[in-house]
């Protein structure tokens, strides 16, 4: 991701990595026992897209079936997406999965692009499927510099079958008033002022590359540790970054592009 917005919002990024072989830390916050996958749908949405609140609804009767253990993260990406709401990393993962239309979606980036009738069966495949890679993270943000100090920590169960990972952290936000064709059906997302209150907007992939970080140590008992300062813009598009709407999820996939094996949203305070 080489984003000129953020060039101008004075982003810094800095990585740190540490492994079992290393000492064994105090401070270790993920946990060491194996665990089924989370879940993460990407979905390919779009504000002139007539359908995609019937997804947005289905969408949302996933998370509440499964709140810890489900994340969202929309995308607007494509030709029905308004400038408005698009980041470049959505455009490039829209690019790149290239759905066949909209409301699409990839499930922890698998092989298929699925219509929103079949969001709801894949989760539940995934929540079933153990997985071989636990991810934790913490952070905090300081509210007068709009700076994030991230942590996350990653601890393998088992081993991988790709000798390399990737380790992204998207940041989403919730509660963006816009327009949205269509939007009366879904009711509970429409505002008494006739504007659609859009939710789980990708906003950002924190990492420099869009695809993530790569790690490099992935068999069973390794441990990995990675921290991230980033400033938060205070715009992006037409809309500003509320910092009180905002929501961190990293994941891990297996592949550059394919396979996220876990996931989590990061614990977040602010001072």
């Amino acid at each position: 991701m080489k984003k000129l917005l953020l060039l101008l919002a004075a982003v810094t990024l800095v990585f740190t990595a540490c492994n079992k072989e290393g000492k064994e830390k105090d401070d270790m916050f993920v946990s060491k026992s194996a665990m089924n996958k989370n879940a993460v749908l990407e979905e390919f949405t779009g504000q002139n897209c007539g359908y995609c609140p019937d997804g947005h609804k289905r969408a949302n009767q996933i998370l509440a079936a499964h709140p810890d253990n489900f994340f969202l993260i929309t995308i607007h990406g494509g030709y029905l997406s308004k400038p408005e709401m698009q980041c470049d990393d959505a455009k490039a993962i829209q690019t790149y999965f290239a759905p066949r239309g909209v409301p699409y979606g990839v499930v922890n980036r698998g092989d298929a692009n699925l219509d929103r009738g079949q969001w709801s069966a894949k989760v539940s495949q995934i929540l079933g499927e153990p997985a071989f890679v636990n991810v934790a993270a913490k952070g905090t943000i300081n509210t007068a510099t709009r700076t994030l100090d991230l942590t996350v920590q990653l601890y393998y169960t088992a081993n991988s079958d790709q000798t390399t990972n990737y380790l992204s952290v998207a940041m989403i936000q919730n509660n963006i008033e816009a327009s949205q064709s269509n939007g009366n059906t879904n009711p509970d997302q429409m505002l008494p002022n006739g504007k659609y209150n859009h939710m789980h907007i990708l906003r950002d992939i924190i990492n420099t590359d869009t695809w993530g970080d790569e790690i490099t140590t992935t068999t069973a008992g390794s441990f990995v540790e990675k921290k991230y300062t980033y400033t938060i813009p205070d715009k992006i598009g037409d809309f500003d970054v509320d910092l009180n709407n905002i929501e961190f999820i990293a994941f891990v996939a297996e592949k550059q592009h394919y396979y996220i094996n876990n996931a989590c949203k990061a614990e977040i305070t602010k001072k």
